[in-house]
């Protein structure tokens, strides 16, 4: 179930930057530094339809783009080499998620533990793992936003990674009354 939340959340998160028409794009180059992959990521294939695709990252025609990779990783570990490549870049934390500013990223809090636990049936308990999530937001001196949004159980890690340009933070805020 959580697994498919994550899922939705991350169709949904798209949903706002699949409309429109061309818009401020990023350089290729931009691109890949700021939708890190890293090398032994498994990239997914995006469910929305991007107008075209650089180096594995989506790009969609507002401008914003996203890449989706599997990971086996220690979180704490992949939490901060993504942190560490970002920091390099210049951007500042963001406190609380653009969309939903009364939710804090997880850059104070860390990972939130999501379930788990020990499910009884009539043959046997199953000792499930819990499903953890951690959500950073970055932001720019302009009002671009990166988003790294992962989700998991133990090892096994998914990823989206998203840049969302001035403009579509913009729309969507409006879209939401602010």
């Amino acid at each position: 179930m959580a697994v498919r939340l994550f899922a939705l959340a991350a169709v949904i998160s798209l949903a706002p930057s699949c409309a429109g028409v061309d818009g401020p794009g990023v350089a290729p180059d931009d691109l890949t530094r700021l939708l890190w992959l890293p090398p032994e990521a498994t990239l997914e294939e995006d469910p929305a339809t991007p107008v075209r695709i650089v180096n594995g990252r989506s790009v969609y025609a507002d401008g914003s783009a996203s890449v989706a990779f599997t990971i086996e990783a220690q979180p704490s570990d992949l939490t901060d080499r993504i942190m560490e490549r970002v920091a390099s870049l210049g951007l500042e934390q963001r406190r609380t998620q653009y969309l939903n500013p009364w939710l804090a990223t997880s850059f104070a809090g860390g990972w939130q533990v999501l379930g788990g636990g020990t499910m009884l049936n009539p043959s046997q308990a199953t000792r499930r793992s819990p499903y953890r999530r951690w959500r950073g937001e970055w932001e720019d001196g302009l009002g671009n936003i990166l988003v790294y949004d992962i989700g998991g159980q133990d090892r096994a890690l998914r990823v989206l990674a998203s840049y969302i340009p001035r403009p579509v933070v913009e729309s969507s805020l409006r879209k939401v009354g602010r």
